[in-house]
C-alpha cells in the first residue's frame, strides 16, 4: 500500500507533467496564431473559399485547444484540493 508521501509525490509528479501539457499547448497555441494570421494576408481581399474554410478549422482547432488547457487546469486543481487533505 503506498504511504501518503507517495500519494503526494505522484500528485506532485503528475501536476508537473500536466504543467508540461499546457506550456506545450500555449506553444501550439501560438504557432496556430501565426498559421490564422499568414493565412489572413494572403486572403485579404479575396475571400477564397477553400483559404477561408482552413481559418475557420484552425480557429477552431485553437478553440479547442483552449477548451483542453481548462480542463487540465481543472485536473490539476483537483488533484492540488486532494493533496491540501492528506
Amino acid at each position: 500500500m503506498a504511504t501518503i508521501g507517495d500519494i503526494k509525490a505522484g500528485l506532485a509528479h503528475g501536476k508537473s507533467e500536466a504543467d508540461k501539457a499546457l506550456a506545450q499547448l500555449a506553444g501550439v497555441t501560438a504557432q496556430v496564431d501565426k498559421a490564422i494570421a499568414v493565412l489572413q494576408a494572403l486572403a485579404a481581399g479575396t475571400q477564397q473559399p477553400a483559404v477561408m474554410g482552413a481559418i475557420g478549422k484552425l480557429s477552431a482547432a485553437k478553440q479547442k485547444f483552449g477548451e483542453g488547457a481548462g480542463l487540465i487546469q481543472a485536473a490539476v486543481a483537483q488533484t492540488e484540493k486532494y493533496n491540501a487533505v492528506l
